[in-house]
């Protein structure tokens, strides 16, 4: 699924990010099993009609990139009980 990754970028960054626990890290890394989970997720998200992140879907409106904490309470005011 990963043959294409930087390794050893992803490496540095979990170094750089201050992450102890390598083999943890790794472990994590190889770990598959949360995939059929996300693969699903995307492509309810495909099908929905998101095209990138953040995508934030309200009441079957849909906000693309960037939405400030004003707009976003906004839409969620407008369609709350």
């Amino acid at each position: 699924m990963l043959a294409d990754t930087n390794w050893f970028a992803i490496e540095w960054f979990a170094v750089t990010a201050g992450i102890q626990d390598m083999a943890a890290f790794d472990a994590c890394l190889a770990d598959e099993s949360p995939v059929p989970s996300i693969e699903n997720d995307f492509a309810a998200a495909m099908g929905l009609g998101a095209q990138g992140t953040p995508t934030i879907l309200v009441n079957g409106v849909m906000a693309y990139g960037v939405v400030d904490s004003l707009e976003l309470e906004t839409a969620i005011r407008r369609v709350a009980p």
